[in-house]
């Protein structure tokens, strides 16, 4: 019986060449890798007893190989399903070939001729032209400035999160992405809403204040550590009406700021309110001899949470 160590190296080679490989480097002993091209022509190292083992079982003996043909079949099976989740509500699928996170070109029932990942579809999304959400045109975006007063300055669009330069009907300078623009169907000016929101149009404006209390509180350092411990108390919870949105929450003192000195600091003194609900609260109990008692009668009264 022929040893392993013992095979002649043409005969090794022969058999690579044979099974569509080209050797690059010698036979050594039946263990030792041999560096090789595969038949598609990637790189490779194998021994001759695993290509032997690969061409037994029918293999390919390329692992790149084997990792592109089963890509290959994991992506014609999702073609296969799109195509049928596709013709199920009436669309037609356009596109004749499968990527993860890659579009797929469609016609819906409409007639658009749109495109949607496949992730997108499965979780509910469907044609943007038909809802109203496709990617506007910089005519448009500009058109929807112009609608509320502003003056569009950007010249390029790219999505809903690109920052546009515009000035505001109140002359300021504004960069906004198109998405909050949308969602700030108020204002759409971060400083026309400072100014609509403070001063005496703040919820935290308090008129028994003199100009020194108030200047002390607002750049008082312990006092704004104060309110965040409150905040972070209340976990960041109107204890009124549950509203949780950030940017939108107040430490509410229960003893008045201005006629309880001593217990300004006081965590205990302290509770979390959104702006609306602060709002509320001072405007039916007014700025001065605030107490415990008022906020007990307030949630009684108005909070949304049992």
């Amino acid at each position: 019986m022929t040893s392993h160590n013992s095979l002649n190296p043409e005969v090794v080679k022969n058999y690579f060449i044979q099974a569509g490989f080209t050797p690059l480097s010698d036979y050594v002993n039946w263990d030792t890798p041999i560096k090789c091209l595969c038949p598609k022509g990637h790189k490779r190292s194998t021994t001759f007893s695993n290509l032997k083992k690969a061409i037994k079982k029918g293999t390919r003996g390329c692992q790149q190989c084997g990792d592109e043909a089963r890509s290959q079949r994991e992506n014609s099976q999702a073609l296969e399903e799109a195509r049928a989740l596709f013709a199920a509500e009436g669309y037609t699928l356009l596109s004749t070939e499968y990527k993860a996170k890659k579009p797929l070109d469609f016609i819906c029932p409409n007639g658009h001729k749109h495109s949607i990942p496949l992730i997108g579809f499965k979780q509910g999304a469907r044609c943007a032209l038909c809802v109203g959400n496709a990617r506007k045109k910089l005519s448009e975006v500009k058109q929807a400035f112009e609608d509320r007063g502003f003056n569009l300055l950007s010249d390029s669009y790219k999505n809903v999160n690109t920052k546009l330069e515009a000035i505001c009907p109140q002359g300021h300078k504004v960069k906004v992405s198109f998405l909050s623009f949308n969602k700030n169907t108020k204002y759409g000016c971060a400083k026309c809403q400072a100014a609509a929101n403070s001063g005496l149009n703040s919820a935290n404006y308090n008129i028994n204040l003199t100009a020194e209390d108030r200047a002390k509180r607002d750049y008082n350092p312990a006092n704004k550590k104060w309110s965040k411990d409150v905040l972070e108390a209340f976990n960041f919870t109107c204890y009124s009406c549950g509203d949780d949105r950030g940017g939108n929450l107040h430490a509410h003192h229960l003893w008045s700021y201005a006629d309880n000195p001593e217990l300004r600091l006081d965590l205990d003194n302290g509770v979390c309110l959104c702006n609306k609900c602060h709002t509320e609260f001072h405007n039916h109990y007014g700025y001065g001899e605030n107490n415990p008692n008022q906020i007990e009668e307030y949630l009684g009264q108005f909070s949304l949470i049992d």
